[in-house]
């Protein structure tokens, strides 16, 4: 359903965290970390005398504690909650002679509260079986929400705003195939929720075809094309991710309703130098036949309101400034800008409005053996500003 519950569903994207070649010996090729009591656990890193948390998650089952700060303007622009992320890093293996980082498993708890009243709970899990080459994602949840969706342009009150509470109960599968260069990988999704979403007004302006919409259970089946060579996934340096994914809802399979989803996107990591890279983002978005209109593709970005600017077709780039300095590069500033447009027709796209974003923010690299850096990013668009905190990438996907 929308990216309703992007904050919940936002951590499936947390794919392989890749030991970068100068950290290999933190996680032996031939054996598991020796693991140690919390007692023998130091925070400080050896290497620079900075709180780290590498060993804490490598040597003692650790877990990293993200403080959920939500920022989300479409949520009530505030709130908060906890999701601690175990991980399990796995070592890199050999394959024709070339060494392939491989996924950590990795498990996460969570609840978040919004000053809207917004709530969601939700538990899930990454994993790999290494003998048969597949990853798999599992996540379970739900979300009691309040969102504010918006008329679309043919309406007898265009673009005008509307308050829903929205309940659910969805389940995520996945599971893919690594091919023979397991930078490729192709496989399945499922996506099941429940859903039960009531006007919270009494507006005779709201459109006709809403109201067939508002109970309607969703049951999503995808095919899922991946090329990865990133030499991390949380806070990427160098390299390249590109996905296609197609999703059809049918009434056979529990569909409220037949429609296809279709997603492009690219994300390219260019090193500059040691300390500046450059991120490039392409995506794009669309949708076919008869979907509700929460599901309807909308423009991500920072500084853009969840499912404000919404169509059944969706084109955005984004590129993204990161300068690390400090010892052993412990800081980093960032500056991005994006672009992106919402349609229903392809002969609207000129017509379309252009929705911008731009902005700036700082990276503690919080892991050092992991390359996991979090922070703070304040945008700026359309609407008004927004700030979010950033665990790894904004981009995570």
């Amino acid at each position: 359903m929308k990216k309703l519950l992007f904050v919940i569903f936002c951590f499936l994207s947390l794919g392989p965290i890749q030991l970068r070649a100068d950290d290999v010996a933190a996680v032996k090729k031939t054996e598991k970390p020796h693991y140690k009591s919390w007692s023998e656990i130091s925070f400080i890193d050896p290497v620079d005398g900075y709180f780290d948390m590498s060993e804490f998650i490598i040597n003692a089952h650790g877990f990293v504690p993200i403080p959920v700060i939500i920022t989300e303007p479409a949520v009530g622009g505030f709130g908060g909650g906890v999701a601690p992320v175990f991980i399990d890093p796995k070592p890199p293996v050999e394959k024709d002679g070339k060494m392939y980082p491989q996924s950590p498993d990795i498990t996460l708890l969570g609840g978040i509260y919004t000053l809207n009243n917004t709530w969601a709970l939700a538990a899930g899990r990454i994993g790999t079986i290494q003998e048969y080459g597949l990853k798999y994602k599992v996540l379970g949840a739900y979300a009691d929400a309040n969102l504010d969706f918006y008329t679309p342009p043919e309406s007898i009150v265009p673009d005008h705003k509307m308050e829903f509470n929205i309940q659910a109960v969805p389940v995520y599968l996945y599971l893919a195939k690594q091919l023979h260069d397991p930078r490729f990988s192709v496989g399945m999704d499922y996506v099941y929720s429940w859903i039960d979403l009531k006007p919270k007004f009494a507006d005779p302006n709201i459109p006709d075809s809403w109201e067939h919409d508002f109970k309607q259970n969703m049951s999503l089946i995808g095919g899922v094309f991946e090329f990865d060579n990133r030499d991390n996934t949380f806070t990427p340096n160098s390299g390249i991710k590109i996905a296609v994914n197609a999703r059809f809802s049918d009434t056979l399979w529990g569909g409220g309703s037949d429609f296809q989803k279709t997603e492009e996107s690219m994300y390219w990591y260019l090193p500059v130098t040691d300390s500046w890279i450059t991120a490039l983002r392409l995506e794009t978005q669309q949708m076919f036949g008869d979907a509700p209109f929460y599901l309807k593709p909308f423009i991500d970005m920072r500084g853009v309101p969840m499912a404000r600017y919404q169509g059944d077709y969706t084109a955005l780039a984004e590129i993204e400034e990161r300068y690390d300095f400090g010892k052993s590069k412990r800081w980093s500033v960032v500056a991005f800008g994006g672009l992106g447009k919402a349609f229903d027709e392809f002969n609207q796209f000129d017509d379309a409005k252009t929705v911008y974003s731009y902005g700036a923010g700082f990276r503690y690299l919080l892991v050092r053996k992991l390359g996991i850096r979090v922070g703070i990013d304040v945008a700026n668009g359309r609407d008004g500003p927004a700030w979010y905190i950033v665990f790894g990438s904004n981009w995570a996907r």
